[in-house]
C-alpha cells in the first residue's frame, strides 16, 4: 500500500506527508493547514487503500458509490 501512495490513519499529521499536487490552503484565523485541505488529503490517501482493495467488492454494489464527490469517506 505504501508503495502506491497510502499513508494510513495511524499516521499522525499524515496530511503534511500526503502529495496531491495542490497548494495548501490555510485557515486565515490559526495559519494552519484548513480543515477542509486536511480533510481532501485524507480522502485522497483512503482512495488507494479502497482501490487496492476493490476487487472483491461485487460490480453491483461499487457501481452504486459515487467517489467523485469530496465527502465520500464519511
Amino acid at each position: 500500500m505504501e508503495a502506491f501512495g497510502y499513508i494510513g490513519a495511524y499516521v499522525e499529521e499524515r496530511e503534511k506527508l500526503i502529495e496531491d499536487g495542490f497548494p495548501d490552503v490555510l485557515d486565515p484565523n490559526t495559519g494552519e493547514m484548513s480543515a477542509e485541505t486536511i480533510e481532501k488529503r485524507c480522502e485522497q490517501s483512503d482512495m488507494v487503500y479502497l482501490l487496492l482493495n476493490i476487487a472483491v467488492v461485487p460490480d453491483e454494489v461499487i457501481k452504486k458509490c459515487d467517489f467523485s464527490v469530496h465527502g465520500w469517506s464519511l
